[in-house]
């Protein structure tokens, strides 16, 4: 886990396998999780960026709940991320497109950079209580410009044709 502020954005690398059940059965996993979250709620309390970013492999809001790691997640970071002000949360894990509506001020976004096929293949997949976007099947990037007031995501298949577009203002 680590941190950067670049221009008026606070990025925070954070290792989701941490909830991996391995890993919860080393010795001092509790310790190691009190210090992480100690360190995440300081990361995100002392920085007075305009913009806060996460970016971790699994997702908070996941295509589907086939893996209690989300709800280990969610249970562990969530509250860490609403109270610190979290405006965007980027991961992967699941090979598809998706980006949330807004859960507590968090827009989610999972992309599929990797050519590994997903078994979410069907739009019908998406949770419709807050996918605001969902594509599978197509490998794609994502695309993030900020300033001081305004951030701007543009989702895009390999070949570069927009699947995807959102803004948040300050």
């Amino acid at each position: 886990c680590y941190s950067f502020t670049y221009g008026s954005c606070q990025f925070l690398v954070l290792n989701s396998c941490l909830f991996m059940e391995e890993r919860m059965e080393e010795p001092g996993y509790e310790q190691t999780m009190g210090k992480v979250n100690q360190w995440i709620a300081g990361e995100l309390g002392k920085d007075l960026s305009s913009w806060k970013v996460v970016v971790m492999h699994h997702p908070l809001y996941p295509v589907t709940e086939d893996d209690e790691i989300y709800q280990r997640i969610r249970g562990s970071w969530e509250s860490l991320f609403i109270q610190g002000g979290v405006d965007l949360l980027l991961c992967g894990h699941q090979h598809v497109y998706m980006r949330t509506e807004p859960i507590h001020g968090i827009t989610a976004v999972m992309a599929d950079s990797g050519e590994k096929k997903s078994y979410y293949i069907d739009e019908a997949e998406a949770p419709a209580d807050y996918a605001a976007a969902f594509q599978a099947g197509i490998p794609n990037y994502v695309k993030v410009e900020v300033s001081a007031a305004h951030m701007a995501l543009t989702a895009y298949s390999r070949e570069g044709e927009k699947i995807d577009a959102y803004q948040w203002k300050k």
